[in-house]
């Protein structure tokens, strides 16, 4: 029983500090407009969603750059970590297929 209580402590904890970017809306060649948006958790799990879409899920700590794809195109996040006292600062830039997409800092 003590167990699964720690279980759902530490669920809620890892959950609960998600951090969010803000959404940043491109615009394609063929003029679609992407809404990209991230979360990052304490644990350095980078998520980026493209039209509410999971394009990369992700464990940035083994990489700074992350791959993916929407619809066909090639997707790619560069991210930078900068530890803090408490936490740390997380920026990702986002490009679709080769050009500058979004920039996505986590609070």
């Amino acid at each position: 029983m003590y167990k699964f209580i720690i279980f759902l402590f530490l669920t809620t904890l890892l959950t609960g500090c998600a951090s969010h970017s803000s959404r940043q809306v491109f615009k394609t060649d063929s003029g679609e407009n992407l809404n990209i948006t991230g979360t990052s958790s304490p644990s350095l799990f980078i998520t980026i969603y493209i039209n509410g879409e999971v394009v990369i899920n992700s464990m940035p700590i083994l990489s700074d750059e992350m791959v993916g794809e929407y619809n066909s195109s090639k997707v790619r996040a560069k991210c930078k970590f900068e530890s803090q006292m408490f936490g740390s600062k997380k920026e990702c830039d986002v490009y679709v297929n080769g050009k500058y997409a979004a920039n996505l800092y986590f609070r």
